[in-house]
């Protein structure tokens, strides 16, 4: 791109390439890409590598000959405004993803529910069951498909090891809560 006020330099094909080495499914050089769109779980991979690259400009100089600016960029504003941008999007849209302060999307649910994930202590007294109950709470808020129904089929297994616990004892008073 060439021309007053906007970026010189730029090497599209090396963007392209860097982004199709981190997200195999984007090809931005291929026609194929443009006919069929990525997965969802391409497109978020994709806005993981972006907010690790971005950066807020400031113009340093200003070099009157060539009448072009010279250009600074802040990493740490230009993520925390693409973070917010990317979630005021996402959330307008009604998508159940956002991207955390560590550059990361995940799946946004419910707060109740992610705050009791979160803090859940799994002591059932049986090893197998709070292990199950474990890893479900651990993916159900993934951004993979294949992760959040592995959580359900975890948390179902977990549902039926409880059933065959005896009535009334400790692990099934003390399950989750």
């Amino acid at each position: 791109m060439h021309g007053y006020g906007e970026p010189t330099g730029t090497d599209r094909d090396s963007f392209c390439k860097y982004v199709t080495a981190h997200t195999r499914e984007i090809d931005l050089n291929s026609p194929a890409y443009y006919v069929k769109p990525p997965s969802t779980d391409a497109i978020l991979d994709f806005l993981d590598l972006i907010a690790s690259s971005v950066g807020k400009p400031f113009e340093r100089h200003y070099h009157r000959s060539f009448q072009h600016r010279h250009l600074t960029y802040d990493a740490n504003e230009g993520r925390s405004q693409f973070i917010s941008d990317l979630n005021r999007i996402l959330e307008r849209n009604g998508v159940a993803f956002e991207m955390t302060s560590d550059e990361r999307i995940r799946r946004s649910g419910p707060s109740v529910l992610r705050g009791l994930l979160s803090s859940a202590l799994y002591r059932t007294g049986d090893n197998d069951t709070d292990r199950l109950l474990a890893l479900a709470s651990e993916r159900i808020n993934s951004t993979k498909l294949q992760d959040r129904v592995d959580a359900l089929e975890k948390l179902w297994d977990a549902l039926e090891r409880i059933k065959t616990l005896e009535p009334g004892t400790r692990t099934c008073r003390r399950l989750l809560f």
